[in-house]
């Protein structure tokens, strides 16, 4: 897929930040939903981006970890939501959860299940799998904030 660059992002770091920015939002979307974002979406956290404070030099790190790695994602948003809840990389997450939340084609990916046979079962499991990439995180976390 090419990027498309808009007009006001015509300087080369303009243009580095909206291919890392178009990429920050591919990742996300894959780690929420499974799946790369519409156009629209990435244009919309593209926007969203441009509101946001900069990082700091420690949750710079972290995004850029999380982007290098996408399967560390899940890990160290379950690590930031106990250890930072408040940190870049937790409102980059929210910021594109709302997006396809907000796009009619994904809105029922984010509706609950009706009740299904056996639905304790899948409860059990989704919260044994949260802990275990919540202890993953905790490590990795450690690693990632000790470079």
């Amino acid at each position: 897929m090419r990027a498309e660059i808009s007009p006001e992002r015509t300087s080369a770091l303009g243009v580095i930040r909206a291919i890392a920015v178009r990429h920050e939002a591919e990742v996300l979307a894959r780690y929420l939903i499974g799946e790369a974002p519409s156009e629209l979406a990435t244009r919309l956290y593209e926007q969203a981006m441009d509101q946001m404070p900069a990082p700091d030099a420690r949750d710079e790190h972290r995004i850029a970890i999380a982007m290098r790695h996408p399967s560390l994602l899940g890990p160290l948003d379950a690590a930031l939501a106990i250890r930072a809840p408040e940190s870049a990389l937790r409102h980059r997450t929210f910021a594109m959860s709302a997006i396809l939340e907000c796009q009619p084609e994904l809105a029922a990916r984010f509706l609950p299940e009706s009740s299904r046979r056996f639905g304790h079962v899948r409860s059990a499991f989704v919260a044994l799998r949260a802990a275990a990439r919540l202890v993953a995180g905790l490590a990795i976390l450690l690693a990632v904030d000790a470079t």
